[in-house]
């Protein structure tokens, strides 16, 4: 399944798309129940983008998963999901949803997040 994450800037008007192909766990079946969603997201480690869920998600079964750039992905301890522009080790309790595809501008993607220098809202929708 694919979900977009539409950048807003603070009139609300969308100034990004970033499309999602989401993975067949339950995690993020899970996570596509709660959406649409619009959160506000920030910069963490100078390597990831993260959100807080209004919900946490269940990550019974789910592996451990070596992380890549571009991975979207939830964090059980903090039930936060969020977008990896840099690389990050294996870690206990990160969950893979998903993976970056394409922006609506053909930028590159994570060059887009990684030149987000303040927290920004984003909607988040199934597509």
């Amino acid at each position: 399944m694919m979900i977009t994450m539409e950048i807003i800037n603070e009139t609300k008007q969308k100034e990004k798309t970033l499309y999602i192909e989401l993975e067949e766990n339950v995690a993020s079946k899970e996570f596509i129940k709660q959406l649409p969603l619009e959160l506000e997201f920030s910069d963490y480690a100078n390597k990831e983008k993260v959100a807080h869920l209004p919900y946490n998600l269940s990550v019974k079964n789910t592996p451990n998963y070596n992380p890549q750039i571009g991975d979207f992905f939830y964090f059980s301890p903090w039930g936060n999901i969020g977008i990896f522009y840099g690389k990050q080790p294996p870690f206990n309790g990160l969950v893979y949803l998903g993976k970056i595809l394409q922006s609506n501008l053909g930028e590159n993607e994570i060059e887009t997040l990684r030149e987000i220098k303040q927290d920004f809202k984003a909607i988040l929708k199934a597509k």
